[in-house]
């Protein structure tokens, strides 16, 4: 019962009992003093028998008050029960009231039309109808009213002294007395019977309620199972059938007739049937509600079920038999393969694919990730599935302070800013892989984000060597910079198959401070040495062959443009580029040029002097030839050699003769 009516009938409870109590407290009053008086005429004896009369009253309104409260709270807690019971004429309560009060007075106006005196017969009997009509009607209210008004009445109308509340005879108290427990039985009997006819209207009730929620629950079910396309059926402790609805004989390709009363055995294959048989005895046995999935044999073939089933119970609790329904799921099974052998085949091709594939949800935990990552980082699937991607698999503190947020920013739908992403990775053993990474997120069927799916390539091999090259190319650039030859990385323009002008790309800062030449890069030759083409088209000439695919060349050049002299090294890198590596020679060409005058006039006095000499040496072998034949004609005639010339005959000293 709700709190409002609990609330309504709890004042109106309360009203009748100060009703009631207000009743019996005055006619106590009234009737007790006067008893005491008739019967006790000794002044102490009647102080005693006041005092007992007190305690009396005290014990009797105590009992009064409790039964009215327990009959109140009885009532309050029967859950469904009007507030009052009501009479014979279904009336309001102030009807019933108005009645009793009527008819009461009524009874008394026409006892005093009868002739006979009300001290001589005062027929208090007759009042006892308005009492037993008014307890019928309404019940123990109006009962008690019409009670306590024909008590009133009486006493002062009908007793002598007229008038007055006195009594002038102790048989006058006596019959009022009973007319007051008269009234009392009565109002209390007509109290218990309303409450008994009220009980019975109720239970009636009950029961045409029942009755009536039980047909119609028993139509909304036949309903339900004639409407539904889903199989419903119903077995005894035995495995017959008690129910097997329209969709369920559709399936099996049989009429409920046929089916109604057999078991599994004789509808299904009996491999099937046994399947069917211990689903059954599974639910009877653990006496719970169990889902199963049974695949069976129907009219259109191979079917997938998806079966829920419980118990069925008598009013003892005792299982009696299994209920169940069951839904045709091949279709959905249908799927479920297929979507199975396209997740496989995307398995095969994840595990074949030479590059990580990782799925997180919106905590940052592994959902997905292919064999090769598992293989890279040295896990095991089951190992890492679960486990929190920036913890587990990233190097510290950079996993949880850079990439994390990183993370969170791409669920926040900022993907443009890190759609490519490069960050190492922490492998089991301690060290580290460089990974690429391509990231994109995914959304649910309400469109909301729920995870990131990233695809990366290990490039820590490519890495190193970009590194090491970067690290050579440093090395490259500070010889390049710091070397004395001059360096100038040229690009070859070609006019019909023929050098025309070429292009600085590159130069060091020898090139600038052996040649004087600033700011040349990005700019034709002709615009930096003007009129070089013309002067100096050999250079072009080696230059273009050089760069056309030729071999490398080396050669010394005399620039006319610059007035300068060049020793030039020059390869191709690629189709019609070179590049130059040159030494500034012209203070020694110079140098050689001088020299060379100097040696050419060297030689020039050397021939002089060497025909001066030969004149000389010429002229004294013909004076010793001369002057050795005087001395053989001065022999001969006998006389003394005039000229000594035996010094040429001896053997020059170091020299064997």
């Amino acid at each position: 019962m709700d709190g409002p009516r609990l609330n309504r009938l709890s004042k109106l409870d309360i009203k009748w009992i100060v009703l009631l109590y207000a009743t019996f407290a005055g006619l106590w009053i009234v009737l007790s003093d006067e008893a005491l008086e008739w019967l006790i005429t000794d002044p102490s004896t009647l102080q005693i028998a006041q005092t007992f009369k007190g305690w009396f009253y005290v014990v009797v309104t105590s009992l009064l008050l409790y039964f009215l409260l327990k009959r109140s709270v009885d009532r309050n807690d029967s859950a469904g029960e009007p507030e009052r019971y009501p009479g014979l004429v279904n009336w309001e309560p102030w009807q019933q009231y108005l009645f009793a009060a009527t008819i009461t007075l009524t009874t008394l106006l026409l006892r005093e039309s009868i002739s006979i005196s009300f001290g001589e017969r005062p027929l208090l009997i007759l009042f006892m109808f308005p009492v037993i009509l008014s307890a019928a009607i309404g019940g123990f209210g109006p009962g008690m009213v019409s009670t306590f008004i024909a008590a009133a009445s009486v006493t002062f109308i009908a007793f002598p002294t007229a008038a007055s509340f006195q009594f002038e005879h102790s048989y006058d108290l006596l019959q009022l007395g009973f007319l007051i427990v008269n009234g009392l039985l009565v109002s209390i009997l007509s109290l218990m019977l309303h409450e008994a006819r009220h009980k019975s209207d109720r239970e009636r009730k009950k029961a045409l309620a029942s009755l009536g929620e039980k047909s119609r629950a028993l139509q909304l079910l036949d309903a339900i199972t004639e409407g539904s396309t889903d199989a419903i059926f119903a077995k005894d402790i035995e495995g017959r059938y008690l129910l097997f609805n329209q969709a369920a004989a559709r399936f099996v390709g049989k009429s409920i007739q046929e089916v109604l009363g057999k078991d599994d055995s004789g509808i299904f294959p009996p491999n099937q049937a046994a399947l069917i048989q211990r689903n059954d005895r599974e639910v009877i046995q653990d006496d719970r509600v169990t889902t199963f999935q049974e695949n069976l044999d129907t009219k259109d073939g191979k079917s997938f079920f998806l079966t829920t089933k419980g118990p069925l119970h008598d009013d003892a609790g005792n299982v009696t038999g299994v209920f169940g329904i069951s839904r045709d799921i091949t279709g959905i099974k249908t799927a479920e393969f297929a979507l199975r052998r396209e997740r496989d085949l995307s398995q095969r091709y994840l595990d074949t694919a030479q590059s990580i594939m990782v799925a997180l949800d919106d905590t940052g935990r592994i959902t997905m990730i292919s064999r090769y990552g598992c293989e890279l980082l040295g896990y095991r699937e089951n190992e890492l599935l679960g486990e929190n991607w920036f913890k587990t698999c990233l190097p510290q503190p950079e996993g949880m302070d850079i990439i994390l947020p990183i993370f969170r920013r791409i669920l926040a739908g900022d993907l443009e800013d890190h759609q490519h992403l490069e960050n190492a990775v922490l492998c089991r053993d301690g060290s580290q892989r460089m990974i690429s990474w391509r990231n994109n997120y995914f959304r649910n069927e309400a469109g909301n984000i729920v995870g990131t799916l990233s695809s990366g390539e290990d490039i820590t091999e490519r890495r190193q060597a970009e590194d090491a090259l970067h690290e050579s190319e440093e090395t490259y650039r500070s010889l390049f910079e710091h070397m004395l030859n001059g360096f100038a990385y040229c690009r070859m323009l070609y006019v019909n198959g023929r050098p025309d002008d070429f292009v600085y790309l590159s130069v060091n800062q020898a090139f600038t401070s052996q040649t004087g030449l600033k700011d040349v890069a990005g700019r034709k030759v002709s615009e930096v040495i003007p009129g070089i083409r013309e002067a100096d088209s050999e250079l072009f000439e080696k230059y273009g062959r050089v760069a056309s695919g030729g071999k490398p060349e080396q050669f010394e050049v005399f620039v006319q443009a610059l007035d300068m002299w060049f020793a030039v090294s020059v390869y191709s890198p690629k189709r019609e580029h070179f590049v130059a590596v040159f030494d500034v020679i012209t203070e020694r060409k110079k140098a050689e040029i001088a020299m060379l005058q100097q040696t050419a006039e060297l030689r020039q006095r050397n021939d002089e002097l060497e025909r001066f000499n030969r004149a000389t040496v010429g002229r004294e072998l013909d004076m010793i030839a001369l002057k050795r034949q005087i001395n053989d004609l001065s022999h001969r005639l006998g006389h003394e050699p005039p000229y000594p010339l035996e010094f040429l005959d001896r053997p020059s000293k170091g020299k064997t003769p």
